[in-house]
């Protein structure tokens, strides 16, 4: 996977899209109920005389997808919403295509009950419509072709803490078609796509008031920022003489038939990233790669995160079981999180090439307009530090922490907001989040803690920590229609502190969650638990 060559045209969307049923059918595998663990493969082939100057697709799937047209990659989604509110992604393919035959081909997976909790789903499936009716060849319909790629299987994380970001995968290269993206694929063992519904974009009639499993909306946010990334330095190996080059591409790595070897890479600092392996020979070897933010001593502390003496990676991890194939690559479906990554291989047979390793970083695409200059270059460490972690907590959401939630908590999001805000100028996750918080209104006037999230919590002190997020976006943005949207759900929220004053004019018993961030309260002063404060400790701790 490399990076998008264009960026996406939502400006371009025919309006008719917006307001009617799309021609194009969401599409899914024969057989399978839509809520199990499954990868799915989708292809169309189609011709064209000449390559026109501009080809509009609309693209959705659930849970996500990766799309690709002439085995080049054009780019993934769909942004994360809920069921009322599923995005699509707009791209112009014309750039990738060829007089003559053409492929334009998905990979798609649900994660089922191991998927994201910010992850919501209804049925796994794939729904590709064009922007006007002179290019429908590529709409999905029972002309597509599909099939299940067995490769893949999942791998449970369980690291005795709340790891809510999906599971790891374990690939094996012997089930996995190669060739699935080619013209000349013989497609005699793939099945025709079953069709589900028609596409359903928010602004249509929807008969006797039914929604569809997924309301469509146009992704209100730019594409994440993918580019190649180099891994820093090896901190320790059992392999003797292993070259550095390795990591810089220019050296490929050869292990012996009937070895053992691991490789602690450091990073030198945290990343959220694909990591990409491209590898020959080896058959029924095991390759295992495990990611940390640090590593941990026998007491199960982390402790100065540069020090590696006496401790172990512990962390989630991917397994991939080359088949002895020739130049094979391997990336994850879903980016990971990490300073340090072991590989840990084992051949059997035969050797096993690694040609390369690397990753590609992938986040936000905030660019950081703002300047700090200090004397003390301590200050000057903490600027880029900061805003090193902006990046890594903003995605498609904003996240409390990119390795084990990747969750949006308006308590993290609110600070965040003003950051980002300050430093890129770039207001739209903002809006975005803000518009997601109301979204999740609760019919008693709250809203939730953090969404988009498929199990719902609740923390009242976080609407209000909402309200002052509208409060910073009306300051600080000309959107006066935007901010006055937000009125209704704002008073919900305050009307329900207010029916909680007791005769003093104080708050009394609340329900739910009355948190603010974590402390030790267990050793505070004890008193009644609406006495009790929790003390906020901040960004990034």
């Amino acid at each position: 996977m490399t990076a998008p060559a264009f960026a996406q045209s939502p400006q371009k969307i025919n309006h008719d899209l917006l307001v009617k049923s799309w021609p194009a059918k969401w599409i899914t595998c024969p057989g399978i109920t839509g809520k199990e663990y499954g990868v799915y493969l989708f292809r169309k082939t189609f011709s064209v005389n000449s390559v026109p100057g501009e080809l509009l697709v609309h693209v959705s799937a659930d849970n996500r997808y990766k799309l690709f047209v002439n085995e080049k990659y054009v780019g993934n989604g769909p942004a994360r919403g809920d069921l009322m509110k599923w995005h699509f992604e707009t791209y112009d393919i014309s750039s990738f295509l060829q007089p003559g035959k053409n492929v334009i081909s998905a990979v798609v997976w649900n994660f089922a009950e191991q998927r994201p909790v910010a992850q919501f789903s209804a049925h796994t499936g794939l729904i590709i419509q064009a922007n006007t009716s002179a290019d429908s060849v590529v709409n999905t319909n029972k002309s597509w072709f599909v099939t299940k790629d067995s490769s893949y299987e999942a791998l449970p994380v369980n690291l005795n803490t709340y790891y809510v970001v999906g599971p790891g995968e374990k690939f094996n290269s012997s089930r996995h078609e190669w060739m699935w993206m080619t013209a000349d694929l013989d497609q005699t063992k793939w099945s025709i796509a079953a069709e589900i519904e028609n596409g359903t974009p928010v602004n249509s009639f929807q008969e006797y008031g039914a929604p569809s499993q997924h309301v469509l909306y146009p992704r209100e946010i730019p594409g994440m920022e993918i580019k190649p990334q180099r891994f820093a330095t090896i901190r320790r190996s059992n392999l003797p003489k292993l070259d550095q080059q390795f990591l810089s591409g220019g050296k490929a790595l050869t292990i012996p038939a009937h070895s053992t070897i691991n490789i602690l890479i450091d990073q030198q600092h945290l990343t959220t990233a694909y990591p990409v392996i491209t590898f020959s020979d080896g058959n029924a070897s095991e390759i295992k790669i495990t990611y940390a933010e640090s590593l941990f001593n026998d007491k199960m502390e982390k402790g100065n995160r540069n020090e590696i003496e006496n401790k172990n990676i512990i962390g989630n991890y991917d397994i991939i079981l080359p088949d002895g194939g020739k130049n094979r690559t391997y990336e994850p479906l879903w980016w990971r999180t990490f300073r340090y990554v072991e590989l840990q291989i084992t051949t059997q047979q035969e050797p096993l090439t690694i040609h390369d390793f690397y990753s590609l970083f992938t986040a936000y695409p905030f660019k950081e307009k703002a300047v700090f200059k200090a004397s003390d270059p301590a200050l000057t460490d903490i600027w880029n530090v900061g805003w090193r972690t902006q990046r890594l907590c903003s995605g498609e959401s904003y996240f409390d922490c990119p390795y084990y939630e990747q969750l949006q908590y308006v308590g993290d999001t609110r600070i965040q907001s003003l950051v980002s805000t300050y430093v890129s100028g770039d207001t739209r996750l903002v809006k975005t989040a803000i518009q997601s918080f109301r979204e999740s209104h609760l019919p008693f006037g709250l809203t939730q803690s953090r969404y988009p999230s498929y199990q719902t919590q609740i923390i009242p002190p976080f609407s209000l920590i909402w309200v002052t997020m509208v409060h910073d976006y009306w300051m600080l943005n000309d959107d006066a229609a935007f901010v006055r949207s937000t009125i209704p759900a704002i008073m919900d929220v305050l009307n329900w502190y207010e029916s909680k004053l007791d005769e003093t004019g104080m708050l009394a018993h609340m329900e739910w969650w009355n948190f603010v961030d974590w402390v030790d309260y267990k050793n505070c002063n004890r008193g009644s638990n609406h006495s009790r404060r929790h003390i906020k400790k901040g960004l990034g701790s």
